[in-house]
């Protein structure tokens, strides 16, 4: 039994998608970190502003998880068309759409 390239894109992915779930993890302690930090800032200026700068990112955790979520739409897109490769199957077209579902996360992601 041979292993083909539809099995490795597979097995790939799965690493993917565990390397990108530890680091999600990473981030959301580093945010909460960075909250729990910037706290007394803003406790201390009432007028409301704060000397922490901001990152283009409201939700940091939503890009990440954006992310992954097109990488796996792109690895079922490879998938769909490795499995039959002169036609667009169905698998391919949850690729796109699980794709466009990722682009929608970063989106959000980057909205003040």
């Amino acid at each position: 039994m041979k292993i083909g390239p539809g099995e490795l894109l597979l097995v790939v992915a799965i690493i993917l998608i565990l390397v990108g779930a530890s680091r999600m993890k990473a981030v959301s302690q580093e945010v909460k970190r960075q909250r729990d930090a910037a706290k007394p800032v803003r406790s201390a200026s009432p007028s409301g502003s704060t000397s922490t700068t901001r990152s283009g990112l409201k939700y940091p955790q939503l890009q990440l998880l954006g992310v992954l979520v097109m990488l796996g739409g792109a690895a079922t897109m490879i998938i769909g068309y490795l499995m039959s490769q002169p036609d667009v199957t169905f698998l391919s077209l949850v690729g796109i759409g699980v794709v466009a579902l990722g682009i929608a996360f970063i989106i959000l992601a980057r909205r003040r």
